[in-house]
């Protein structure tokens, strides 16, 4: 468990990274940042366990498909599973962004969405390198 624990926090700091400029350019108050803290330590390992789960069920589904004579009934129940983990997850994204948005102003939650959408496609970019 100690071993997962490690996991979890590196991957919570590549995940959620703590970005003071984007507070400052939402005006963030410090009230504001009390309450999105305490949601998104809510949310950060309950999506982070899923994030693992997914990877884990890939992987197992790879490696299913190396062997001489895959199991096509192991494979899509593997899909299945993980399709099942990945909507899991996407909800809980969302339940989670709704619970920052009541925190914010209209204002302060287009701009949070604007730099979200502008990290995705910097993250996508460095994948495509």
């Amino acid at each position: 468990m100690l071993k997962l624990t490690g996991i979890l926090i590196f991957l919570s700091v590549l995940l959620f990274p703590a970005d003071g400029k984007i507070l400052e350019k939402l005006g963030i108050t410090p009230d504001q940042n009390t309450q999105i803290e305490k949601i998104m330590t809510e949310y950060r390992v309950p999506i982070l366990k899923l994030v693992i789960q997914i990877r884990q069920e890939q992987l197992a589904k790879q490696y299913e498909l190396l062997a001489d004579e895959p199991g096509l009934d192991k494979i899509k129940a593997m899909i299945n599973k993980q399709v099942a983990l990945e909507s899991e997850k996407e909800y809980l994204e969302i339940e989670r962004d709704q619970k920052i948005r009541k925190q914010l102003t209209k204002d302060q939650w287009m701009k949070f969405l604007q730099y979200r959408h502008m990290l995705k496609g910097q993250s996508e970019k460095n994948r495509k390198k």
